[in-house]
């Protein structure tokens, strides 16, 4: 395993107030890593600290193999959207991209800003001042900046924040081509039915701490559920689904059968092989979800 970011004992404080708390960050290279938890547990804090906007009360941290203490040297490997980006309101969207595109001395900006106007669905309004976009379009602009000169690691600080549908969904696609690219992101969300489509691996927080961390399956293996709705149910048959691998309990309150396993396979078609062949209707699946993960742990 090869790691892109990773921090020892990480910590913020401001006055008293511990915001981040000792944290031990594991981002792998090449994977999407989501960074989750309430609103104040740290994340853009944490955030401040990775790209050199907040100096760590203590604790160390590497990026792309250099110390934190080499910024300069990461601010070249790395892309960053901070949560409430502002890019410059009199510059059109190219004229802001081309401007930092310069910043970061990108050898190929002539090619790469036209593709991320075009990848990120700028091209209708790319020549329009960004004083006079929506928040979402100034949103597309931050990101794009992001992503100029090919960075190894990029950061983005609540990307989905105050987009609809439709761009979120191009978002999407967007950042999972990127990732596909071998490029590593990490991100935070609000949104977790977009970090579970979205992400490798992910890391909680609560308040200042970072209670759990791995990839996506593993998390959501160490306690895995599933709650079926049916018609009926019968001793025996709960007997038999007892005694499947890897269950760890089986419960039953009309209409719901509850069903808890650890590891990484699936029982769901194992369970309904069951049940099917015992004559049970099933009305409705669900398995556990990141909501479900997350709500658990904070």
């Amino acid at each position: 395993m090869t790691l892109m970011l990773s921090t020892s004992g990480l910590t913020k404080q401001y006055g008293s107030k511990v915001a981040v708390d000792h944290i031990n960050l594991h981002v792998e290279q090449g994977s999407f890593y989501g960074l989750i938890g309430p609103n104040g547990s740290g994340k853009t804090s944490t955030f401040g600290m990775l790209t050199g906007l907040l100096k760590p009360t203590s604790g160390e941290g590497m990026i792309a193999s250099f110390p934190l203490k080499q910024m300069e040297k990461i601010k070249k490997k790395i892309g960053f959207l901070p949560q409430h980006a502002i890019p410059f309101a009199a510059l059109t969207a190219r004229e802001h991209l081309l401007f930092f595109s310069q910043l970061k001395h990108v050898s190929h900006t002539e090619e790469q800003c036209p593709s991320l106007i075009q990848q990120l669905g700028m091209s209708s309004y790319a020549d329009t001042a960004v004083k006079k976009l929506s928040h979402g379009q100034s949103k597309m602009v931050g990101i794009a900046q992001a992503f100029l000169g090919s960075p190894e690691l990029v950061i983005l600080d609540e990307p989905m924040a105050g987009l609809d549908p439709a761009t979120i969904s191009m978002l999407r696609s967007f950042l999972q081509r990127q990732q596909q690219q071998k490029i590593t992101i990490l991100y935070s969300s609000h949104e977790l039915a977009e970090v579970e489509k979205l992400c490798t691996h992910v890391g909680i927080l609560k308040q200042g701490t970072l209670l759990k961390e791995g990839s996506l399956d593993a998390l959501k293996a160490e306690a895995n559920s599933l709650t079926l709705r049916v018609e009926k149910m019968v001793i025996p048959l709960i007997k038999s689904i007892e005694r499947l691998p890897h269950v760890t309990a089986v419960s039953f309150m009309a209409p719901q059968l509850k069903i808890k396993y650890t590891g990484m396979e699936k029982i769901t078609p194992h369970v309904i092989a069951l049940l099917a062949k015992a004559g049970v209707q099933v009305y409705d699946i669900k398995e556990k979800s990141l909501e479900d993960l997350f709500l658990e742990s904070v």
